[in-house]
């Protein structure tokens, strides 16, 4: 396996959380069901603020005994610094790792993708947001000189990775949003898998359960195309003269952004003077 099938997260961290009661102390914090998480198989999930509010969103993969959350690298302390806010007497150790581990992520196709994992000593998943972001993986930073056939990681970027993602219509929730700024529903962790409704409790869930089944969602990240290669972050749209949203992502000419979704289908949105249309997520 060579460095063109895999692209190194470089804004990625992993925090593991080991223990006991490691899986009961998520469970009571996290939107999604612990549960779900075996070998090769993780959850993509998030933490609330009690009203409801998203702060941190990651995904948690099993390796051995341990959970490692794969997070995003600018919010790691604080989220390490929440659940110990949480730990009270929970029988469990959180510790930073990222030291220790890469985070990749290939968007081949299965088949090829099965061929060189074979060589990785890591854990390997399918990204559970959508299928169009192929697999991830997590791997001991040791296996890097095997991995792409040199002594240091390399530096490339993640364009390719964060093309596919804005093109999707998945909000990365460290650009698209500031931590505690839009609901959980407004973010469309719910259509991304990162809700369930069944598990239980949660911290926000009696919000986020409430504005489902009344359907009290008035805005959300939504993807958009738009005829620019980039839009700064935070460019305002308008329809005629009212502002209804905001550019959150953009990246040759397709975006992600915040908006009202009573002009969603606005014939007569700008950005910057220029037109913009939302895209459905299948597109």
């Amino acid at each position: 396996m060579r460095q063109e099938h895999w692209t190194v997260l470089h804004d990625r961290g992993l925090i593991a959380v080991t223990g006991k009661d490691a899986r009961s102390f998520l469970q009571g914090l996290i939107t999604n069901d612990i549960r779900k998480v075996v070998s090769r198989r993780s959850i993509y999930s998030a933490i609330l603020t009690p009203q409801g509010k998203l702060i941190y969103d990651f995904f948690i993969v099993a390796s051995d005994n341990d959970l490692l959350i794969d997070c995003n690298s600018t919010l790691k302390s604080d989220l390490i610094r929440r659940f110990n806010m949480y730990k009270l007497r929970a029988d469990i150790n959180i510790e930073d790792r990222s030291c220790d581990f890469l985070v990749l992520s290939s968007l081949q196709t299965q088949k090829s993708v099965e061929v060189s994992c074979r060589w990785l000593n890591g854990v390997i998943f399918t990204d559970p947001r959508c299928p169009k972001m192929g697999h991830r993986a997590v791997v001991p930073i040791t296996e890097s000189e095997f991995i792409f056939g040199e002594t240091s990681v390399p530096t490339n970027g993640n364009g390719i990775y964060e093309s596919t993602r804005i093109r999707a219509g998945i909000p990365d929730c460290a650009i698209d949003c500031l931590p505690g700024e839009f609901f959980a529903l407004e973010c469309c962790l719910d259509e991304f898998g990162g809700i369930s409704f069944e598990k239980g409790c949660f911290i926000g869930q009696e919000v986020t359960t409430r504005m489902k089944h009344r359907k009290l969602v008035r805005k959300k990240l939504v993807p958009i195309s738009i005829d620019a290669t980039v839009v700064p972050h935070g460019t305002p749209i308008f329809d005629e003269n009212a502002k209804v949203g905001e550019i959150r992502s953009c990246r040759d000419g397709h975006g992600i952004a915040m908006l009202r979704l009573d002009h969603a289908h606005s014939e007569t949105l700008l950005a910057n003077n220029l037109p913009i249309s939302v895209k459905n997520l299948s597109q």
